[in-house]
């Protein structure tokens, strides 16, 4: 008896946006380096599945400090985007680099 062959994996197509974290100051480079590097988060993306799986510790953000540096977060999900679009209305931050003082807040040293 022939065992019937397995169907080859079907890929579903992941739709994607990238998030980019502007104005951010050394510092702030500095500790988000080390934030990822202790939770171990293989890429910038998995600080924004961090800030939506802990929105309600998520807050307004009044006069963060600004720098020239930016991250580029990729191949973010559209439904994690949405959810991070949704806090961004929620809390009035003006831009994207408003969650990395609460991620530096709540996860640096």
């Amino acid at each position: 008896m022939d065992e019937p062959e397995e169907a080859p994996p079907v890929l579903v197509p992941m739709f994607s946006q990238k998030v980019v974290l502007r104005h951010l100051t050394d510092e702030q480079r500095l500790a988000l380096k080390r934030i990822r590097t202790i939770n171990g988060w293989k890429s910038w993306t998995k600080m924004l599945y961090w800030v939506v799986e802990n929105q309600s510790l998520m807050r307004p953000v009044h006069d963060p400090p600004r720098g020239g540096r930016y991250l580029v977060c990729r191949q973010v999900p559209l439904e994690i985007k949405q959810e991070l679009e949704r806090l961004r209305m929620d809390h009035g931050w003006e831009m994207w680099s408003d969650l990395v003082v609460i991620v530096i807040e709540e996860l640096g040293d």
